[in-house]
């Protein structure tokens, strides 16, 4: 959540665009309610859980950075762990 945290990136929930530190904090309050009901084992599970569409609307989450097309969240947010966990 971090990276996106400090991305350029905007991220769409429900149709409006939100800054990346206005997904960072969505993300965490998912995150804090997805424990609350069940263990989180990995950021993957994470991921298909609950960062990548509405829980109530089910529509998907999008990002999209400067000069890119929208892609889902979970695309973005995977890619970008897997350059984290490379270094």
């Amino acid at each position: 959540m971090t990276r996106l945290e400090s991305s350029c990136c905007k991220f769409n929930r429900n149709g409006t665009w939100y800054s990346g530190q206005d997904a960072r904090d969505h993300l965490q309050r998912k995150l804090e309610q997805v424990q609350e009901r069940a263990k989180v084992p990995t950021t993957e599970a994470f991921i298909e859980m609950a960062a990548f569409k509405n829980g109530m609307t089910g529509k998907h989450y999008l990002v999209q950075c400067p000069g890119d097309t929208p892609v889902a969240s979970a695309l973005w947010l995977a890619t970008q762990l897997i350059a984290v966990r490379k270094h």
